[in-house]
């Protein structure tokens, strides 16, 4: 039990380390990349400290490194959806403001709000898609998103949808 807990700690420590430096960083965007970086140099310390613990019947160290290994894409999911703005993201959030909507305020908001060139433009600042002549391309790290995307879609048995 004793390596969970210690995994968990480490995960919430890659955590708080990640949105402190969210807060601090002066660049807009994403910055899914120093959170890779913190959870694995987290999980080096973790797995070293593993090597410490006298292990007891209860403990579970693979176990613990399972499930800290993971939490990081989990993670990552969730970050990246909070920086991206979805149809039902935006129509969420427009109920919310005006405490009910009629369905012509919500349509009138949405296009009002020029949703595919502001859309194109947030994917442009966070780095996950790029010009190519009059194309748009994926980034690396855009490439990376779909890829977990797509991943977490099978794991859970769904198809492309937002």
């Amino acid at each position: 039990m004793n390596h969970l807990m210690i995994a968990f700690v480490f995960f919430v420590l890659s955590v708080i380390i990640h949105v402190g430096y969210c807060r601090k960083v002066s660049f807009v965007g994403l910055q899914a990349k120093t959170f890779i970086l913190t959870a694995l140099a987290n999980g080096i310390v973790m797995i070293i400290c593993f090597l410490f613990l006298t292990p007891s019947p209860m403990d579970l160290p693979y176990t613990a490194v399972f499930l800290y290994v993971l939490a990081i894409p989990v993670y990552l999911i969730f970050y990246v959806s909070i920086f991206l703005m979805s149809p039902s993201k935006n129509i969420l959030r427009i109920v919310q403001t005006a405490e009910g909507a009629t369905y012509d305020m919500i349509l009138g908001t949405l296009e009002q709000e020029n949703f595919i060139p502001l859309r194109l433009g947030e994917l442009q600042d966070s780095g996950c898609v790029g010009r190519s002549g009059e194309k748009f391309v994926l980034t690396p790290s855009g490439r990376n998103i779909v890829r977990v995307l797509k991943i977490y879609q099978k794991v859970l048995g769904q198809g492309p949808g937002g």
